[in-house]
């Protein structure tokens, strides 16, 4: 399965699981987090964390700043692994200008929803703003996504999806 295919599952099922879980339980302040699973490639084999729930260090809050930080620490990370060239730069450029654009899409939406304790309906059309934004985000990154993975050479692209595959 190709990085976008494994990104775009792992977020969806993710924003799926979350949100209703979200809107069935709970308040939605700091005691009940918008929560998506830390290692998106990993479906879930770890459970829901270290035993903790959606709360344990697995789990991370889609709604606070940790989400821009861990975007910026993969995207480093990335980039360190595949030794890029100066020819790839500007697809991976686009790349980062996209990912970004797509967390601000995000951030946007999180600011507009209240903190604190909403009634059912109001809880129910937050989940489904999420979900849509988290899917026009995505959607804003697959094409700049696909022209960086056409320019890496084979080996690059074997890195990435180990990368990807196995977090290492």
């Amino acid at each position: 399965m190709t990085f976008f295919q494994v990104l775009t599952i792992s977020i969806l099922s993710a924003l799926l699981v979350v949100g209703v879980t979200a809107f069935w339980g709970g308040r939605a302040d700091a005691h009940s987090r918008w929560a998506a699973v830390d290692d998106a490639g990993s479906h879930f084999h770890h459970g829901w964390g270290n035993g903790h729930g959606w709360h344990g260090r697995r789990g991370w809050p889609v709604c606070n700043g940790q989400r821009i930080e861990r975007a910026e620490r993969m995207l480093a990370q990335v980039r360190d692994s595949l030794e890029l060239t100066a020819q790839q730069e500007p697809a991976w450029s686009a790349l980062n200008d996209a990912v970004y654009a797509g967390g601000e899409m995000i951030t946007t939406a999180c600011e507009q929803w209240p903190q604190d304790s909403q009634a059912a309906p109001e809880r129910l059309e937050r989940v489904e703003t999420m979900l849509a934004t988290g899917l026009d985000a995505l959607r804003q990154v697959r094409p700049p996504f696909e022209e960086f993975y056409a320019v890496l050479t084979d080996a690059q692209r074997a890195k990435l999806d180990d990368l990807i595959r196995h977090r290492r």
